[in-house]
């Protein structure tokens, strides 16, 4: 999942040394999974069940059972390993970018459509998040108008898998 969400990432940004970052946010957004779920893995574990049987989005019901989310606790570690700002960002706010106000959005758009459109288009990469794309957070930062190019991307990328 994260290798196809990096892949895509990369892909959906023009320039070189962004991309870069983008890979890099994507190849690690999830890594907060496994954080918790060695740190508190029965509860994580009954979160991911709930989502499941439910479905809701993962994290939602982490923060209504653990009061914390996968993308926080990654992106808390990753600034805690002196990771770019960029990277912390993207993984911290991937399923919810709205919450992100000022500063450049690449990245951040970049990661949070890659899984979205990766999870809609093939579930070969692991359950979907039902994590859906925030149009709003696309049309506010100029995105919406790529998501015809970013959706012929992903396609491409799922066959390529």
């Amino acid at each position: 999942h994260s290798v196809g969400t990096g892949q895509l990432a990369r892909r959906l940004l023009h320039d070189p040394k962004r991309a870069e970052e983008a890979l890099t946010a994507a190849l690690v957004h999830d890594i907060g999974k496994v954080v918790m779920a060695l740190s508190v893995p029965a509860q994580f574990s009954a979160a991911a069940r709930r989502a499941r049987q439910a479905g809701i989005p993962a994290h939602k019901v982490e923060r209504d059972m653990i009061g914390i989310t996968h993308a926080e606790v990654g992106g808390y570690l990753l600034s805690a390993w002196g990771l770019p700002f960029t990277v912390v960002e993207a993984v911290a706010y991937h399923h919810e970018p709205s919450a992100v106000t000022e500063g450049p959005y690449d990245v951040l758009a970049a990661v949070h459509a890659s899984e979205a459109l990766l999870d809609v288009s093939n579930e070969a990469f692991g359950p979907p998040s039902r994590a859906p794309l925030d149009m709003a957070f696309l049309e506010r930062t100029g995105y919406v108008s790529e998501l015809p190019r970013w959706r012929v991307a992903a396609q491409d990328i799922s066959r390529n898998m």
